[in-house]
């Protein structure tokens, strides 16, 4: 569908959250579950539980593919009695058009007797940060906060739930004492390190002075492949060199960078030492 109607009749407070749709926490709405429904049920009556596996944008058009969930699908008519629990405008039901809605699906459907079985939309896994090894781990400046989160959510589709390690999908864990050798180890453990190069870079204390010591000690032990440098700005690094490569996201969209570093994260360790 066209992606003016992507997350019309949704509240703004969601619409800023997905602030571009299609580029960024997609992982967060293939997480969600769904209801498909034809405009005004000319086409087809049922309703259908869905879970969504693939969301793509193309220039103005979006597109999302998806899994029926097997349960019993929903009239139209109990889909507009719910009309009020689901926070459905009237007038949605005569627009094709993708909404988010904050509102619990299941429980909803659970409450009027609509078997959906939960298993189909498992929680996000979550791992122990001090002893996992993320197949990528982003380091980066806050001014390059956007670019990460674009990335991290394209690695997290393509290779699944917690293949990248981006700050912001694991706050909760990251509250706590000593954040500056817990960061250290999760570099340190990493498969793959991804470092966003500039002069903001080095001029933060928590990049250049805390992350980028434990990256600096695997680039010690001569275990290059599990380096890999995008540059986002001017500026030199300390410990980075005009001999080393990188690549230079200001001639690649994000979707490009996301593959490159996709590429070398499905080499094994193993393979690459």
């Amino acid at each position: 569908m066209p992606i003016g109607r992507c997350l019309e009749y949704s509240d703004p407070g969601l619409r800023d959250y997905f602030f571009r749709f299609g580029e960024t926490r997609i992982d967060e709405l293939l997480a969600f579950p769904a209801l498909l429904a034809h405009e005004e049920c000319v086409t087809n009556p049922q309703v259908h539980l869905v879970r969504l596996t693939e969301i793509l944008k193309r220039r103005d058009v979006v597109r999302a593919k998806f899994d029926p969930v097997n349960t019993q699908p929903l009239s139209y008519n109990q889909l507009a009695a719910l009309s009020f629990e689901l926070d459905i405008d009237g007038f949605e039901y005569s627009r094709t058009h993708w909404a988010i809605k904050n509102v619990d699906l299941l429980d909803i459907l659970s409450n009027r007797g609509i078997a959906a079985s939960s298993s189909a939309f498992p929680p996000r896994p979550y791992v122990d940060l001090e002893q996992y090894a993320f197949p990528v781990a982003l380091s980066f400046p806050g001014e390059d906060r956007d670019l990460a989160q674009d990335i991290a959510s394209r690695l997290e589709q393509r290779l699944g739930p917690n293949s990248c390690f981006y700050d912001f999908h694991y706050q909760a864990f990251l509250a706590r004492p000593s954040l500056d050798t817990l960061l250290q180890t999760i570099y340190r453990n990493a498969d793959l390190n991804v470092v966003f190069l500039s002069e903001n870079y080095e001029r933060k204390r928590w990049c250049s002075g805390i992350e980028f010591r434990a990256i600096r000690e695997i680039i010690a032990n001569r275990q290059h492949n599990r380096i890999m440098f995008i540059r986002t700005g001017d500026g030199d690094v300390t410990g980075v060199f005009e001999s080393d490569g990188w690549i230079d996201c200001r001639q690649y969209s994000p979707d490009q960078i996301a593959f490159f570093i996709e590429q070398r994260a499905r080499v094994p360790r193993s393979a690459s030492n």
